[in-house]
């Protein structure tokens, strides 16, 4: 495994044990959430149409033969496998921890999965293109190919209010993403 790739591993893996309850789809907006959260391009994803990403899932196939080839649950794996990496890679995993338990307090405090995607969404869209309107907010939410009869108006412009609340993006004339997410005071680089 080349260091970048035990890198995104680590990250995982890590963010698996902190997800209550982890599913795959908690586990993709963690990872999303992630590079919105610590400001860097983590894993190369991005939430388009697609709710799950070919990188996520080619990583959760990595941990899983890791496991089965040590025969460890996630903890153990990640253990092992940080006893086992490049130095630099250590020191930016260890960097990274904060980022990952912020990150996934965030998803475990959000329990259903209707408005977790949205929220993944909006706070990666504010993180891509700055400020937005509500308005603008939901007509892209709309053109990434997700169902007005499954996620109306309301229910987005109700997280878009709920993350306002939060303290994780803020309204002026429009949203925008706080420059500094709460429980994190250093925004250095992961990689």
């Amino acid at each position: 495994m080349d260091n970048y790739t035990s890198l995104c591993v680590l990250m995982l893996m890590k963010l698996k044990t902190e997800l209550e309850p982890f599913d795959r789809l908690r586990l993709h907006k963690a990872a999303l959430l992630l590079e919105v959260f610590s400001k860097r391009s983590c894993f190369k994803i991005n939430d388009g149409q697609n709710v799950y990403s070919s990188v996520i899932d080619s990583l959760s196939q990595i941990i899983k033969q890791y496991q089965a080839e040590h025969n460890a649950d996630t903890p153990n794996a990640l253990n092992i496998l940080l006893n086992t990496v490049d130095p630099r890679v250590k020191e930016s995993y260890l960097r990274s921890i904060p980022y990952i338990i912020q990150c996934a307090g965030f998803i475990n405090s959000i329990s259903d999965n209707k408005t977790l995607t949205i929220a993944s969404f909006v706070l990666n869209k504010l993180q891509q293109s700055g400020n937005n309107t509500a308005e603008q907010i939901t007509k892209v939410f709309y053109q990434s190919g997700y169902s007005a009869s499954e996620y109306i108006r309301k229910d987005i412009i109700t997280t878009l209010i709920n993350l306002e609340k939060s303290g994780v993006i803020i309204k002026e004339d429009t949203y925008s993403l706080v420059s500094t997410f709460k429980g994190v005071t250093d925004y250095k680089r992961l990689l």
